[in-house]
């Protein structure tokens, strides 16, 4: 080494610069440029094989099919450039996206809350992700896809058009105040799975939160179910009506009042767009000359689903004018059922009506959890009844779906109840916990679960009613207990509903009320599942 080093100091002493002509500096050069060059190609070469490699193993079709991405096998589509043809369809989608901004319903409203929200951070990472997905998996009748895409309608709702999609999200959700804050509750989760929002993101929140916050329900100038006034805050007859209802009662000239709280919100009901409505199987004489009554006085737009021959046969026979109605054909009463939740499914229609297909063939549609219109909440069944002699229009549930329902079932069966009652514009809802007993006792589990619904009432967990308890569905004097207990439950007025803790009472009570030692004219009702996606309704 000690050589190498002097010969080193040596090369320094003598070092000298290179004429540019130099042959081995031309050399190196030509080789250097060689193997940057070589370089290059090997990498040109090796990013190909790797995309071709890629695009053969991801852009599969039976791959992509497998994964959900795609369900056609053509080929990957193309970027198009900009063309006359490509922007005339992005003017056309645009105007479609600002002309359903105030469309849609709680789902929609709730993930235009959370892309609002959003929008004011940096992006979305795998907590919130995961909270979200799983929300999604709680209601299995969103599809992957059809998540995705409301996801993105959303999106672009808000970038066309932010003040108009915000000033929609009030009118896209239910009046119900607990349905409200169960949606809220979710995107709140959402929200805080990356941490408490700040900034940008907490003003939005705090945004969106008033927007969510319940609508009182208000009293409409003519009430169209109730059969007393107001005065003072408090439902009560004026003395000629008092006379003229103990005069009724007695000599059962009530009979020329059937059906006048049905007729009130007829009217009502009229002055509001007709709802869509799909008849699952109306192929007997009651169900279609239903349906077809229903859209003359202008309540819905049918949509007749059943065997396209039966239906036009029923209605050739009993001279039921179906001109103009659309018919959705199908083979049987079971794929009547499917096709008309499918058609809800789709925005088609927003209602169900049941035709002459079994209760159990549409329900079961219904709640199928793939394919239903399952909520988070459980579904029950409400009577709606028109009793001449009584002051209110009385709610009886449940009476068809629900056998032996949990504590937790019975919650939500009693506000399915309330909810429907103030979509029903009640100005107020007063609901009678029915019972074998009047006082709770331990030996007794439907006196004790009374007293626990009214305790869960007063502390909020079941909201927009007044609950009372324990009332013996035999007495004949139920109502007038009521009233009299007026001062220490703070509920004025017969109750407008009766929960029944299990479903027998309640589905004999609408049966035999017409025969009661009461001398009453019959009382009518109709039926309806409630917290569906949509209700069904159901002819008698």
């Amino acid at each position: 080494m000690q050589q190498v080093a002097g010969l080193a100091e040596q090369v320094r002493q003598n070092r000298v610069q290179v004429a540019r002509d130099n042959p081995l500096l031309k050399m190196q050069g030509q080789v250097s440029e060689a193997i940057v060059a070589a370089l290059e190609r090997f990498g040109e070469t090796k990013d190909r094989s790797f995309e071709q490699m890629f695009l053969s193993v991801y852009g599969s079709p039976l791959l992509q099919a497998l994964l959900g991405m795609r369900a056609s096998d053509e080929p990957p589509r193309h970027r198009p450039g900009v063309e006359p043809e490509r922007l005339a369809f992005v003017q056309q989608r645009i105007a479609e996206i600002k002309a359903r901004v105030a469309k849609g319903g709680a789902r929609e409203a709730a993930l235009r809350s959370l892309v609002y929200v959003g929008m004011a951070g940096s992006g979305v990472d795998e907590r919130a992700f995961n909270e979200l997905s799983q929300i999604r998996a709680d209601h299995g009748a969103v599809t992957l896809d059809e998540f995705k895409r409301m996801l993105r309608e959303q999106f672009f709702a808000l970038l066309l058009d932010r003040d108009a999609a915000l000033a929609a999200i009030p009118k896209m959700l239910p009046a119900g105040s607990s349905v409200r804050a169960e949606i809220l509750g979710r995107i709140h989760r959402v929200v805080s799975a990356v941490g408490e929002p700040s900034g940008e993101r907490a003003e939005r929140l705090a945004q969106i939160e008033k927007m969510f916050e319940p609508v009182p329900p208000q009293v409409p100038a003519a009430r169209p179910w109730a059969g007393s006034r107001l005065r003072r805050g408090k439902p009560q007859a004026s003395a000629p009506e008092r006379k003229s209802r103990e005069l009724d009662r007695r000599s059962g000239a009530s009979m020329s009042k059937q059906h006048e709280k049905y007729q009130r919100l007829i009217d009502v009901c009229r002055t509001l767009p007709p709802t869509p409505t799909a008849v699952a199987h109306p192929c007997d004489e009651s169900s279609l000359r239903g349906a077809v009554d229903a859209a003359k006085l202008g309540l819905i737009a049918p949509i007749l689903v059943g065997p396209r021959a039966r239906i036009v046969a029923v209605a050739k026979e009993f001279g039921i004018d179906i001109a103009g109605l659309p018919i959705v054909d199908t083979p049987h009463s079971e794929a009547s059922a499917e096709k008309a939740v499918e058609l809800v499914r789709e925005g088609k229609a927003e209602a169900l009506m049941k035709g002459s297909l079994h209760t159990d063939e549409l329900m079961g549609a219904v709640v199928r959890r793939d394919t239903g219109l399952r909520t988070s909440r459980r579904v029950s069944h409400c009577f709606v009844m028109d009793v001449p002699s009584y002051t209110e229009t009385l709610i009886v549930t449940d009476a068809a779906v629900n056998i032996a329902p949990t504590m937790e079932d019975k919650v939500h069966i009693i506000q399915n109840a309330i909810d429907l009652a103030h979509a029903l514009r009640f100005p107020e809802v007063r609901v009678a916990i029915l019972s074998a007993m009047e006082t709770v006792n331990p030996k007794v589990p439907s006196t004790v679960e009374a007293g626990a619904l009214c305790k869960m009432a007063d502390r909020g967990q079941i909201t927009g009613a007044l609950l009372d308890g324990r009332w013996r569905s035999t007495t004949r004097s139920a109502w007038s207990r009521w009233r009299s207990r007026r001062s220490t439950r703070r509920s004025p007025g017969a109750p407008t509903c009766w929960w029944s803790p299990t479903w027998r009472p309640a589905t004999c009570w609408p049966r035999v009320s017409p025969f009661s030692p009461v001398p009453t004219p019959p009382a009518s009702c109709w039926g309806r599942r409630c917290r569906s996606s949509s209700p069904a309704a159901l002819t008698r």
